[in-house]
């Protein structure tokens, strides 16, 4: 499959500030506001790296804390 943009109107996209290792269930971000100034609230699917067909990871994420999303255990990431 070839790798392709993903065109979601409920969504948003955003930055990832911090490595996270493979355990880590804090993602530090760069903004929690969609473009139309709508606040992102829990819970949500964070999609890192959505345009890979190789390499895309979808995590649930439970909570946010300023711009710190938090998945609250380690199953509830890397979901199919």
């Amino acid at each position: 499959m070839t790798a392709q943009e993903t065109k979601l109107f409920n969504a948003y996209e955003t930055t990832l500030t911090a490595t996270v290792g493979a355990t880590g269930l804090d993602f530090t971000v760069n903004s929690v506001t969609a473009p139309v100034a709508v606040t992102v609230t829990a819970p949500f699917f964070l999609v890192i790296n959505p345009d890979s067909s190789t390499n895309r990871e979808v995590v649930l994420i439970t909570s946010v804390v300023s711009k710190t999303l938090t998945c609250d255990n380690i199953d509830k990431r890397y979901l199919d």
